[in-house]
């Protein structure tokens, strides 16, 4: 296979899980090896599920 064989051929999906990740700025990796880099890290890694965020509830003497 010659290089622009190689590039006319598209990407690998391991290739395009990569480019994805890279575009969005979330680490590749299962869900189980990323939750273990939140634990170390603090921080949230995994995509949220998108709209409001719950809170609390206000008590009425605040």
């Amino acid at each position: 296979m010659t290089w622009l064989q190689f590039l006319r051929d598209g990407k690998t999906k391991q290739e395009a899980v990569l480019l994805e990740k890279t575009r969005t700025g979330h680490p590749a990796g299962s869900d189980d090896f990323i939750r273990v880099l939140e634990r170390q890290t603090g921080q949230t890694l995994l995509p949220e599920v998108p709209g409001e965020k719950e809170i609390g509830i206000v008590s009425p003497d605040f």
